[in-house]
């Protein structure tokens, strides 16, 4: 087990703190593929906060593609820092500046692109099954509003699309992005207002006619509805 030791955490956005402390020993060395991180309990001890939030944030590093959660006797959070080499550059040159939410959303439209046009030539009917399952997941989440307390309740949509393509770079990429936007999404106060279960079980229609064009044109529409939320919630905070 890592013998490493984390700050108490001093902001309001708990879950948000915890994960910058992990991403940032990842990155640095201090924490390698392979080592366990401290169990849920000595971690909220060590933080200063409560279990709940070591969860959320352990859930949100397990989607980022960062850790692994292995229950059991022999289980806990093990580190993987696949993805890594991208989130990080990526969210650090945003966060200060260097490249903006509108590069961003452009650079994720085009390739959600090519994500789907390879996932309406590749996907069977397995991968169909798994992305309507994930859609009622979806559905089940913002039913109970516990949609922003997991953050697989709604982008793990994205990854297992970008798996239908067979190529593993574009799944890196795209779960490396959403992970991203989603850091940007959680803080905001107000729920998007738009029927997501809807919009994706549209999407999926188009995809399994083979109507490549409808697909994508939805997508495109979502991701840009997306960033304009961002940008208005970000205005109004300002």
């Amino acid at each position: 087990m890592s013998s490493n030791t984390f700050l108490p955490v001093q902001s309001r956005r708990l879950f948000e703190d915890v994960c910058d402390q992990i991403r940032a020993q990842i990155a640095d060395g201090s924490l390698k593929s392979g080592d366990k991180l401290p169990a849920e309990r000595d971690l909220a001890v060590q933080f200063g906060i409560s279990r709940t939030a070591v969860r959320e944030a352990l859930r949100s590093l397990e989607f980022a593609g960062l850790i692994e959660l292995k229950k059991g006797a022999q289980g806990g959070a093990f580190v993987l820092g696949t993805d890594m080499g991208l989130v990080l550059p990526f969210q650090s040159i945003l966060d200060v500046g260097h490249l903006s939410l509108r590069e961003l959303t452009d650079a994720r439209i085009e390739i959600q692109d090519i994500v789907v046009r390879l996932a309406c030539a590749n996907a069977s009917i397995a991968d169909f099954d798994a992305l309507s399952a994930d859609i009622e997941r979806t559905r089940h989440h913002l039913e109970n509003g516990t949609a922003g307390t997991d953050p697989s309740a709604t982008q793990l949509f994205y990854s297992l699309l970008a798996e239908t393509t067979g190529n593993r770079v574009l799944v890196v990429i795209v779960k490396a992005l959403s992970q991203i936007v989603y850091q940007a999404i959680h803080p905001l106060h107000r729920p998007l207002n738009f029927d997501l279960v809807g919009v994706r079980t549209r999407f999926l229609d188009h995809m399994k006619t083979g109507d490549v064009e409808g697909a994508r044109k939805i997508m495109r529409d979502y991701l840009e509805f997306l960033h304009q939320h961002i940008v208005s919630e970000e205005r109004r905070h300002d």
